[in-house]
């Protein structure tokens, strides 16, 4: 044989050995199942099911493709299924006939994540197959898992949750059992991009009732969560360090899966703690919160219970801003100037079970301040209560409370709170009338049903009273004007505005019927005067009508006999009301 005939006989071997590495060999589908089915049960706990076909392929690596591949649990529940899979093959152990896993790659696969069979928990089958190794078997190879365009479908009766994780794109490489696993996928979740990072620093040890250092990082474009420390008591048990990240709180309830709100400020929350979470609780201590531009310290317990989410703690701070947390308050007046008939919406707020208890050593509110506030935020089964415990204003001390409840017709709400001791002209002077002086106190309490402003406002029944103390009305003279009745007409707005009034009380009662229509009564006694008011105000159409009196007295009160007295009208908008008066009566 010619040496030219030896080297072509070589060259064809050569390419025969070449296409048949690169064929796809069928396999038999039984064969392929007993061998790596025992090995899948033995290490993880898990069966695999006969694929429709398998292909061996040993070029340019050895390589098995499987078509219709399906795993199943102990319980034979179907956690896994994939239409097609392609795994790569260790060589020496081929040799001998064996298939040993390097890695495999599942395209298109659905993933099955029942979170009330706590797959991973002690007593697990794959926790109990893994606590059956020896310490030789801690070698046994694992390999890497692929995922391409997969889809996790994770689910849990008793929290009723079911939820799709979509386009799953990433790799779980754990090379052995004694080895530490890393995952880093790519998904989308409720329509967005989800970036997953994870890591266990001794996953067996953790499966056989252990510990494992840990480190998981989910982050998207609306929000982002790290989670650093310890896993324990296999797995059921997470201690370490947490820091979260969320664009907004319509963004947080979207993740949470609570009912959307109108209303609601849009700011953005940030939280660092330390963290201890074990099914069902999580706790967070040494904990800093910013939300809405708020910045709180203190600590936090969330549980879930079967009748949804609750939050229990106490925070501190130095100031609360009310303006961002209520930027996006509902209007209680529409564009035309009426009240506004928008329905409510704190279905956010009532699905959550609150327990926060809030110190602040400031709150503002367009300036106007509280010092050494006490707070308390409780809400269960659809009722939700704010409540002011006590804080110091205006050098007196104010409580109060917002409640609603549902109702048949909307919401039941209740409002109440009360003023003590105060500097009475330090408060008007905060709102814009610094004539005048006095110390005082007040209270009031409402009551309505209905499920926007405009509803709540014709429904509105309740009480406001006030009580003034010893005080003088700067460019107020009832006395001057007085007075000048013995003579003339008077100017209101010229003859009132001459001296000041002095008194020694003063009180005034306004009581509101259903259907926002109400009485006023009030009076105001002093050196030289006295003066009473008496009428109806309109809630409903923000309208005012009284009339008062005012009659000269002596020094203590009494009034002078065939002494002088005026009377005057009080009607109209309450932003621009009429006042006119009327000389002995005319």
């Amino acid at each position: 044989m010619s040496q030219r005939m030896k080297w072509g006989a070589v060259l064809f071997a050569v390419l025969l050995a070449v296409a048949a590495g690169f064929y796809r060999w069928p396999i038999s589908s039984a064969f392929f199942a007993e061998e790596t089915g025992a090995r899948l049960s033995q290490t993880l706990g898990l069966e695999m099911q006969r694929p429709a076909r398998v292909h061996l392929r040993l070029l340019p690596v050895p390589t098995l493709y499987m078509v219709d591949v399906e795993i199943r649990g102990r319980d034979n529940t179907t956690i896994l299924t994939a239409p097609e899979a392609s795994a790569r093959l260790a060589l020496f152990p081929l040799f001998t006939g064996h298939f040993e896993l390097a890695g495999v790659r599942l395209r298109q696969p659905t993933i099955l994540l029942d979170l009330d069979s706590r797959p991973f928990a002690l007593g697990s089958a794959i926790s109990a197959a893994i606590a059956a190794k020896t310490d030789a078997a801690d070698l046994a190879p694992l390999g890497a898992l692929q995922v391409q365009g997969g889809l996790l479908h994770i689910v849990s009766a008793a929290n009723r949750l079911d939820t799709l994780v979509e386009d799953v794109e990433g790799a779980l490489d754990w090379p052995k059992l004694a080895d530490p696993l890393r995952l880093n996928l790519r998904a989308t979740w409720r329509g967005e991009p989800l970036a997953i990072e994870a890591g266990l620093g001794e996953p067996a040890e953790l499966l056989k009732g252990g510990r494992s250092d840990s480190l998981l990082s989910i982050a998207s474009s609306n929000a982002q969560l790290k989670l650093d420390g310890e896993i324990l008591d296999g797995p059921s048990r997470f201690e370490g360090s947490v820091s979260a990240n969320v664009a907004s709180t319509s963004a947080l309830a979207r993740i949470l899966g609570l009912p959307s709100a109108t209303g609601l400020s849009n700011g953005r929350i940030s939280l660092a703690a330390n963290a201890v979470a074990s099914l069902p609780m999580l706790t967070l201590g040494e904990m800093r919160l910013n939300i809405l531009e708020q910045n709180f310290e203190g600590a936090l317990a969330v549980t879930k219970a079967p009748t949804g989410l609750s939050i229990s703690g106490t925070l501190a701070t130095d100031e609360v801003t009310l303006e961002p947390i209520l930027a996006s308050a509902p209007s209680w007046i529409d564009t035309s100037g009426d009240w506004s008939d928008a329905p409510f919406n704190f279905r956010p707020l009532m699905a959550l079970n609150l327990d926060l208890r809030i110190s602040a050593a400031r709150v503002k509110w367009r300036g106007h301040p509280l010092t050494d506030a006490a707070i308390e935020l409780m809400s269960e089964g659809g009722h939700l209560t704010a409540t002011l415990v006590e804080a110091s204003a205006y050098s007196g001390l104010v409580k109060a409370q917002v409640a609603f409840a549902p109702a048949h017709s909307g919401l039941e709400a209740h409002a109440s709170g009360s003023l003590a001791n105060a500097d009475f002209g330090a408060l008007c002077a905060d709102f814009g009338w610094p004539a005048y002086s006095g110390q005082g106190g007040g209270q009031f309490a409402l009551e309505a049903t209905g499920d926007s402003p405009a509803a709540l406002v014709h429904a509105l029944v309740g009480k406001a009273t006030i009580q003034l103390g010893p005080g003088i009305v700067d460019g107020l003279s009832f006395e001057e004007a007085l007075r000048r009745s013995k003579r003339r007409s008077i100017d209101v707005f010229n003859d009132m505005r001459m001296g000041r009034t002095v008194f020694t009380q003063a009180a005034a009662t306004m009581t509101i019927e259903r259907g926002g229509e109400g009485k006023l009564n009030a009076a105001m006694a002093g050196p030289g005067v006295s003066v009473s008011l008496a009428g109806s105000i309109d809630i409903a159409q923000r309208q005012l009508s009284a009339r008062a009196d005012a009659t000269q007295t002596d020094e203590n009160g009494v009034p002078s006999p065939n002494g002088p007295s005026l009377d005057f009208d009080i009607t109209g908008p309450w932003s621009a009301p009429t006042i006119k008066p009327f000389v002995d009566g005319e």
